[in-house]
């Protein structure tokens, strides 16, 4: 059985009207009338795309961005917490040659990189989503992100410190505290967490 609505509509809530006069004139009950009706409202509103304006202009847009911090977030302090409770010291931001890892465990020479699944690009992880617009501009920013990542480690490597990565997903589910990280740590070679 075809459906039309015999009147132009002119929005949503006006055509809804027009089709359920249509339908009890056709003898529906009210449950089913009502059901019906809610599964055609999310298929309209599904069906209908609306293209998201960014309510602040460009110079504010990039300087909220900028306000977002690059140390001190809370999976660093996470694992700073976890490291100081169970006897490690340690540096912050300091350097070792032209790198800057966010801990610097010297008496080891271990340097650690708590990295944010996101910017860094974690490999299966559900947190390394892409964003669906402006994909150039992201896949870019991504890509330099890995090749920093890369030739710091290189870097660190041929200093001869041992480097560590402990990634954000792992501080949020808690797998880091179970890993063996004293292990890890005096090891003197890669690893990830």
């Amino acid at each position: 059985m075809a459906f039309r609505v015999t009147k132009r509509c002119s929005s949503l809530r006006y055509g809804v009207v027009c089709f359920e006069q249509q339908l009890f004139k056709l003898g529906f009950q009210t449950c089913l009338l009502g059901r019906f009706l809610s599964l055609c409202q999310r298929q309209f509103l599904l069906s209908t795309s609306v293209n998201m304006v960014d309510i602040v202009n460009s110079q504010t847009r990039s300087r909220m961005m900028a306000n977002i911090p690059n140390k001190d977030t809370k999976p660093e302090l996470a694992v700073r917490r976890h490291l100081h409770k169970i006897g490690y010291r340690f540096r912050l931001n300091c350097r070792v040659g032209s790198t800057k890892p966010d801990l610097v465990l010297p008496r080891w020479k271990t340097c650690i990189f708590v990295h944010g699944c996101y910017w860094h690009r974690h490999g299966g992880c559900k947190l390394a989503s892409t964003p669906k617009t402006n994909i150039a501009f992201w896949q870019s920013k991504f890509d330099q992100n890995k090749a920093r990542d890369k030739r710091n480690i290189s870097e660190l490597k041929s200093l001869g410190w041992s480097v560590g990565i402990i990634w954000e997903c792992s501080v949020r589910n808690g797998a880091f505290v179970e890993s063996r990280l004293k292990e890890m740590i005096t090891s003197g070679e890669y690893w990830e967490v």
